[in-house]
């Protein structure tokens, strides 16, 4: 097949394949909305750096730690009559 195709053919083949695919990606992109849950995932990320940053000032330096441990604490799934440090009972 190769052999049948001159220079120039194989050449918009070459670079007309990867130009096709990125056309429908991107009309598949819009279609299902994805280029816009990304952007608002961006935005998500950025305020909530701000939001992180913001909490951050209004500590003392030796409340201040690494940014893991500035994270709320999530409550337990297990309820309290389960844990294990409430059983009295041993």
């Amino acid at each position: 097949m190769v052999s049948s195709l001159g220079w120039t053919e194989l050449l918009i083949l070459l670079i007309g394949i990867p130009v096709v695919f990125l056309l429908l990606r991107w009309v598949m992109w819009w279609y299902w909305g994805i280029h816009q849950h990304l952007t608002n995932q961006r935005t998500l990320i950025d305020l909530l750096k701000k939001i992180a940053d913001q909490q951050g000032e209004n500590l003392s330096p030796a409340e201040r730690s690494p940014a893991d441990a500035r994270l709320p604490a999530t409550p337990s799934a297990t309820p309290p009559e389960y844990r294990l440090e409430n059983q009295e009972k041993s």
